[in-house]
This record gives structure tokens, C-alpha cells and sequence, in this order.
């Protein structure tokens, strides 16, 4: 998650959002493990995001 916020250039809770409003992808690995954003997948939501604004 800190790997996510450090490319986006946001914070952690902001990927949380993302997360939360189907915008990014992640995946939960046991309880207490948290959340983990598969590789390539800040790539793909900056993609999109672009593409939006265009």
C-alpha cells in the first residue's frame, strides 16, 4: 500500500479511497496482512484516469 501511495504521490488513505470506490484493485491476503495492490495496477488506474480526461 505505502508503494502505491509513493507512485501516485498521494497518500495511503487516498489509495484506500480508490480502493473503496472500485478505481484500484487490491486484494486482502489473510486478516491482519491488510491489503496488497497487485503490480502493474497503479499503472493501469493512472491509465484509465487519462484517458477519462482527455
Amino acid at each position: 500500500m505505502v508503494e502505491a501511495a509513493r507512485s501516485l504521490g498521494c497518500t495511503r488513505q487516498h489509495v484506500y479511497d480508490r480502493i473503496s470506490a472500485g478505481e484500484i484493485v487490491a486484494a486482502r491476503l489473510g486478516l491482519r496482512n491488510g491489503l496488497r495492490v497487485p503490480e502493474g495496477e497503479v499503472d493501469r488506474f493512472v491509465d484509465r484516469r487519462w484517458v477519462a480526461m482527455e
